[in-house]
């Protein structure tokens, strides 16, 4: 919904963001009895499901972003591409300065 920049979340996002989380878990997991899928594999799920929403929303009319409208009329592979894009990926920055004896 994030990425749409629409202003409505409608049931039927819901239910794809909650179809497409269970399309994710694996039969080990299921046997193991987990409900959801593992974290291991965190930035594919939310991928899948990010998709998922982004195609209800479209169908909806609820899609306002340019961007993501011309991504998703070149096809999934463009879609998927646009979402990891738009993925925050955390990148830290030492706090202190390496001591120059500590570096040679």
């Amino acid at each position: 919904a994030f990425l749409a920049r629409g202003n409505v979340v409608s049931d039927n996002m819901i239910v794809a963001a909650a179809e497409s989380l269970r399309d994710m878990i694996t039969a080990e997991e299921v046997a193991k009895g987990h409900v959801y899928p593992d974290l291991h594999d965190i930035r594919k799920i939310s991928c899948h499901v990010a998709e998922e929403v982004i195609k209800a929303a479209h169908e909806e009319g609820h899609v306002i972003n340019q961007l993501l409208i011309q991504a998703l009329e070149k096809g999934d592979k463009e879609l998927r591409r646009y979402i990891v894009s738009n993925m925050y990926w955390p990148e830290y920055k030492p706090l202190v300065s390496p001591r120059l004896s500590d570096v040679q």
